[in-house]
């Protein structure tokens, strides 16, 4: 025991360090001894107490208890050895990264790098060493914290400041943050990137089938490197502010995807692969023999070993699943997830969210006063031909389609943000519906007065607001069935737009590659599901309601109620017959024709938007509507006819042709002109194209004139013969 000890201690050795080679390998032997007699120890301490639980009671030791009892004298005396070699350790390992710091390979000249070359391959096999008795020790957290202070800070502190983080561009800005991270990130690779492979190779993990497996808790890529980075932002109140509270919602964005971009790529920006031990000495044209490493070039000074030894040592090779594990560390962290509770991501998505609200609600605003046909849109040209060619009309569904994509672009989109970005979305979209709503329920007036606001102060000192020529007549636009028709057919394609490429939009800005989270191709659909069934359920039901409502509520209303005014002459053909001697009719009344026409016009215009689900169905219900009102109107002229042949013939009153012009009486005459009307109509009706069949109103109506048809095939004889006797 004592020998084992002895040993460590001239492992250790003691004074400065002069030769790190031999001294690494010293340290490192001295380790694994250190190691074995600390494990001694602490069974020996364990058996010890297991005894003396066991009995109380005077026996005979058990075999080797002197043993272990001896082992528990010399724990002070261990204890101190192992210290003693950390701390050896870590002098050695300061001295190793301040050389390796100042090995330059690429100065461009071949015998100097050459040499350097030599020199690095020595440094890392000392490093190795140094860094697997650490390793063995238990010390990982040491050497980490070694690697942090002696090697990535003094470049860390020569890199960040205010000046460089707003380097081209305006003060506050960060423009320059992305080109910092990169450049610091290059600088670490090549001054230290064989260390870090060395490390991750050697100490980290070997994979089984890509299953990585780890052998340490020496990790210099995440305590090493990602740690100091994290702390330098971080410590420096100027720039924590700058960086993660800048106040203004572009900026930040910003800097939180070029340091997530940073951090997603932090492994595979220090682990690169590395170059064959051959050419980490010579070019590949020397590549002949390996005699010719034997070649004297200048570097004796150096070691005393040959090239061909260099040449055969361990040359750390990074390979895709190294790169992965090391990645998956970084995320795991928890250095990591004090980076994400950095942000006040919820602030920045109450920023652009209001941002959004403040554009819908100018836009809803302008549509107020100058209709729906406002100037509100505040896209790009090409967006807005891009928006036509997929069918808007209305500047405002432009407006808020362009709103809502807008939350879901690379420059805006945050992805920790997504549900909050989706919830904001159909938010801006339940907003539209309400104002639509509100339209169609006659709550909102549009064309409202504009007031030039000139106050004058008038001789009695008080304020007098004149109005200016701006000044609009104010009306509700639910009693236009244009604007109805307009807003229904920009709410169908907003809602087609919505489930399709808005759709992918979504799904590719969320499923897009990120260093946090991986997503599988059933990830991704479900993904895509998800948001799919979030905007069918609050936008398709919505825009459904109010499309059918515009259709089969106002439309057909106003349509109606056009249509049925002509039908107030239908009481005057009684008072063109009664006691006027007119001969009888022979064309249908003019009004007829009128009576539909607004129907015809507004289906020549506006048909084609009426939605496919809808069909016929707001055409049918106009016309339903009116012929049970004609119907109606006819009957009550009817009635009124009867009553009066009735109090004629009470007075035996007869109406007697005149001049023989005619043998039929004004009753009859009146229920011929009723059906030549109705027959008109009917036609008016096909063309407007809506199944007669499907009408009650025209049954109903064909019913209460079909006893005038013989009264009309009288006529038409009549009319024939005339014409046969005039020929």
């Amino acid at each position: 025991a004592l020998d084992d000890v002895y040993a460590a201690e001239g492992w250790i050795g003691e004074g400065e360090v002069e030769d790190v080679g031999e001294e690494s390998g010293r340290l490192e032997r001295g380790a694994y001894a250190v190691v074995h007699l600390v494990e001694r120890v602490r069974l020996s301490g364990e058996e010890t107490k297991k005894n003396e639980t066991e009995t109380e009671t005077a026996v005979l030791l058990p075999p080797n208890a002197e043993r272990r009892h001896f082992f528990t004298v010399l724990s002070g005396r261990i204890r101190k050895v192992e210290a003693k070699c950390v701390g050896r350790l870590i002098k050695v390992l300061e001295r190793i990264l301040t050389d390796m710091a100042g090995v330059n390979v690429n100065d461009g000249k071949e015998k100097a790098r050459k040499k350097d070359k030599k020199r690095r391959q020595k440094i890392l096999s000392s490093l190795g060493q140094c860094l697997r008795g650490m390793a063995v020790l238990g010390r990982g957290r040491d050497a980490e914290d070694t690697f942090a202070r002696v090697a990535i800070m003094p470049l860390i502190r020569s890199k960040l400041s205010l000046g460089k983080i707003d380097e081209g561009g305006p003060r506050g800005r960060c423009v320059g943050l992305p080109s910092l991270l990169d450049a610091l990130c290059i600088d670490i690779a090549a001054t230290y990137g064989d260390a870090l492979a060395l490390s991750e190779c050697t100490l980290m993990c070997t994979f089984d089938d890509n299953t990585p497996t780890q052998h340490s808790d020496l990790d210099l890529v995440t305590g090493g490197v990602w740690v100091p980075i994290f702390t330098a932002l971080t410590v420096n109140t100027p720039i924590k502010m700058a960086i993660f509270s800048p106040g203004i919602a572009s900026i930040l964005q910003a800097n939180y995807v070029a340091l997530n971009n940073f951090l997603t790529n932090l492994s595979s920006s220090l682990l690169q692969p590395s170059h064959s031990a051959k050419d980490t000495i010579v070019d590949d044209a020397d590549t002949d023999t390996l005699d010719k490493y034997d070649q004297d070039d200048g570097s004796d000074e150096l070691d005393d070993c040959s090239d061909f030894f260099y040449a055969h040592l361990f040359q750390p090779e990074i390979t895709p699943a190294n790169v992965l594990a090391a990645q998956r560390r970084i995320n795991a962290h928890p250095t990591t997830a004090d980076f994400l509770k950095k942000w006040n991501l919820p602030i920045y998505y109450q920023l652009r969210f209001g941002e959004s609200c403040s554009r819908l609600n100018v836009a809803i605003s302008r549509v107020r006063h100058d209709g729906w046909t406002a100037a509100c849109f505040t896209g790009t040209q090409e967006s807005e031909e891009a928006m036509r060619e997929s069918g808007f009309e209305l500047p405002v569904f432009m407006e808020l389609y362009e709103i809502m994509q807008r939350m879901w672009d690379a420059d805006v989109f945050l992805r920790p943000l997504s549900h909050r970005f989706m919830r904001g979305t159909l938010q801006l979209f339940g907003r539209m519906v309400a104002f639509v709503s509100e339209g169609l329920q006659g709550k909102v007036e549009f064309g409202a007065p504009r007031e030039t606001s000139e106050k004058e102060k008038g001789t009695n000192g008080q304020h007098h607001t004149t109005r200016g020529n701006g000044a609009v007549s104010v009306y509700r636009w639910s009693e236009r069935p244009e604007d109805a028709a307009a807003v229904a057919w920009d709410l169908m394609v907003l809602t087609s737009c919505l489930t399709d490429s808005f759709l992918e939009k979504v799904t590719d800005t969320v499923v897009s590659p990120d260093g946090f989270v991986e997503n599988t191709a059933d990830e991704t659909d479900e993904i895509r599901s998800i948001v799919r069934e979030a905007i069918s359920e609050t936008c398709d039901d919505d825009a459904a309601t109010l499309i059918a409502k515009c259709w089969s509520d106002i439309i057909v209303r106003i349509l109606t109620e056009e249509c049925t005014t002509p039908l107030a002459a239908v009481k005057g053909v009684a008072a063109t017959y009664r006691m006027t001697n007119r001969p009888p009719p022979t064309q249908p009344s003019p009004f007829v024709v009128t009576i539909l026409r607004p129907l015809l016009e507004f289906d020549r215009m506006f048909g084609g938007r009426c939605p496919p689900q809808l069909g016929e169905g707001w055409k049918i219900a106009v016309v339903q509507t009116v012929s049970d009102r004609y119907s109606a109107s006819v009957e009550e002229l009817m009635a009124t006819v009867r009553q009066m042949e009735e109090a004629l013939k009470k007075r035996k009153v007869r109406n007697r042709p005149v001049g023989g012009q005619s043998s039929m009486a004004d009753g009859e005459k009146v229920r011929l002109q009723l059906l030549l009307d109705y027959k008109e109509f009917s036609a008016v009706v096909e063309s407007a194209g809506v199944d007669r069949d499907q009408v009650e109103g025209l049954k109903r109506l064909k019913e209460l004139v079909k006893d005038a048809e013989g009264l009309l095939v009288q006529i038409q004889q009549g009319t024939n013969s005339a014409g046969g006797a005039r020929s």
